[in-house]
């Protein structure tokens, strides 16, 4: 039975053994991002970058006035997103992370509004308990927002996508952190910085989540005027073009065409 396998494994994080079994076992290998196509042909895999999804997605997002009248927004002040992750766990462990960081921000930068966003799938509560502006639309939020920070995760992908300027954040446990360090294959976790091959954008990792240090990152990149701020832009905007155009779906349909003719 020939067999087409689309978004691979992320055997570039760790468990590299399993890019030899899915080289031997699949036809096609469609990888979404650009890096992992030389990982697989490295053990005889017939691997092709076919496209991120996110590429794809439709362009409807609210105009920034509909967008801060829709979720109640000042529209006298600027956006700092706040995402804490999409998963219950990744909650508890970065909610309080970004209120503190919220907090140091908006004592230097009265300006600027905080702004956390929620995934439908999870609890509202907690969110609500942190007195901080809450919207439900995550891309509409890093499209007008002016700087954000982002739980490592396919956010990190999206706030590139939408230009955002950007530190990338993430906490687990001491445990899992610990093992973790002993499997992981990578130095840098953010997508954006994987794409690059570089780090482009900060990071802060477990006990480097000093939210002062953070906010200070974050203070540099609200302002257009810093050298880090102009950087970053011309880093995420190469980082789009690694990506190359939309047609995944397409092209993946593609290597199906091939090894059932």
């Amino acid at each position: 039975i020939p067999v087409v396998y689309y978004v691979a494994p992320k055997v570039w994080a760790w468990g590299r053994r399993r890019a030899a079994t899915l080289a031997e076992r699949a036809d096609r290998i469609g990888v979404i991002f650009p890096f992992e196509v030389d990982l697989f042909r490295e053990h005889g895999g017939d691997a092709r970058y076919v496209g991120h999804p996110l590429l794809d997605r439709p362009d409807h997002v609210d105009s920034r006035e509909a967008f801060y009248d829709r979720w109640g927004l000042d529209p006298d002040r600027s956006i700092l997103a706040l995402l804490p992750g999409s998963r219950s766990q990744e909650i508890r462990r970065h909610l309080g992370l970004c209120q503190d960081v919220a907090t140091a921000v908006a004592a230097r930068r009265p300006d600027v509004l905080p702004v956390l966003s929620r995934a439908p799938s999870v609890s509202a509560l907690p969110f609500h308990e942190t007195g901080l502006a809450l919207v439900e639309d995550t891309r509409g939020l890093l499209r007008h927002a002016a700087a954000a920070l982002v739980t490592s995760g396919t956010a990190t992908l999206e706030a590139a996508l939408e230009r955002r300027p950007m530190v990338v954040v993430y906490r687990t446990s001491p445990l899992t952190a610990a093992v973790a360090r002993q499997v992981l294959k990578v130095r840098d976790i953010g997508l954006p910085n994987l794409v690059a091959g570089r780090r482009v954008v900060p990071e802060y990792v477990q006990e480097e989540t000093d939210p002062v240090a953070i906010a200070d990152r974050l203070l540099s990149l609200l302002d257009p005027s810093t050298s880090e701020h102009r950087q970053q832009l011309l880093d995420l905007d190469g980082v789009r073009d690694a990506l190359g155009s939309p047609g995944a779906a397409d092209r993946v349909a593609g290597l199906l065409d091939e090894v059932v003719a």
